[in-house]
């Protein structure tokens, strides 16, 4: 055999093993689990079918179809390392409810919407918990057509026409930046979170409905240099929010959601029960001696 011959068919042999050694959507095809029944894993993504958990880690899904990531309603997406998303049109999307968590870092770009939320329903929620994320989109960074879009942990940053385009937006105990509005239909609230949102042609934060600030320090102004304290937002093109909430320390025994003052009531009660027990033995002993002392002063009279 010639060795040109030999060396075309080694090539085509190792274009065949690489093709095949690659792992399911690799090749730039939607991870789609909106109506899977099993448990599914990729490169750097591994589905929890019982439990409706989306693991990701170090994940690297880059597509040119309309959808990256396509979740069923109620899933949780645990993130760990560092994350990527991307496709031609959205890039995680869903029908229904979904939580982000974990302590990684997800990256997200779709052409039009970095995450879109398509349901109407109101009573459905999407939780940021913890993490890291950096969401871009086209028209919206993130855009929910009904369900509640709720920022209650971790770091978010947002580059969009509008950054949240949504029904119900809330935001407490995180830290969100913002190009782009944030624009709500019904209600907006902010609860000693930090924010900061900027839009060129309108106010960095609108609502159809209400606009409830508590817990925060105002700036704004009509660009990021002319931020200056105020009592109230009027809807200018920049703002800054400050939380002005003390931070409380959480419960080392207890974990995250319960106060830190918890454990010192039980470190004092486990304090008082130990001592109580250490005395009981004393106790018992004076009054085995009192009885006999009682029963030898008897005798005695006798």
């Amino acid at each position: 055999m010639k060795k040109a011959s030999r060396n075309l068919i080694s090539s085509a042999l190792v274009l065949l093993f690489i093709f095949f050694a690659l792992p399911a959507y690799s090749l730039g095809e939607t991870v789609d689990l909106s109506h899977v029944r099993q448990n599914e894993s990729g490169q750097g993504y591994r589905w929890d079918n019982i439990n409706d958990i989306l693991y990701l880690t170090d994940t690297d899904i880059t597509t040119e179809s309309d959808f990256g990531i396509k979740l069923p309603a109620g899933a949780t997406v645990s993130i760990e390392g560092d994350c990527r998303v991307s496709a031609k049109r959205y890039a995680i999307s869903c029908l229904g409810s979904v939580t982000f968590k974990g302590t990684g870092k997800l990256t997200v770009s779709g052409g039009e919407c970095g995450m879109y939320f398509y349901s109407t329903n109101r009573d459905h929620k999407i939780l940021f918990l913890g993490g890291e994320y950096s969401v871009k989109g086209g028209a919206q960074a993130i855009r929910s057509d009904g369900a509640e879009v709720s920022f209650c942990g971790g770091e978010i940053s947002l580059d969009g026409a509008d950054a949240v385009l949504g029904c119900d937006i809330t935001a407490s105990g995180c830290e969100v930046n913002a190009i782009g509005a944030i624009r709500a239909s019904h209600l907006l609230s902010v609860d000693g979170a930090k924010i900061s949102a900027f839009d060129e042609n309108e106010a960095a934060l609108s609502s159809g409905g209400r606009i409830v600030l508590e817990n925060v320090k105002i700036e704004a102004g009509g660009d990021e240099r002319s931020l200056a304290a105020a009592d109230t937002y009027d809807g200018q093109s920049a703002v800054r929010l400050t939380s002005t909430y003390r931070r409380q320390r959480s419960s080392v025994l207890f974990g995250e959601g319960t106060p830190g003052f918890v454990d010192t009531v039980v470190f004092i009660a486990a304090g008082v029960g130990v001592a109580a027990a250490l005395s009981v033995p004393f106790v018992l002993k004076a009054r085995r001696r009192k009885k006999l002392l009682e029963k030898l002063e008897t005798v005695s009279r006798k």
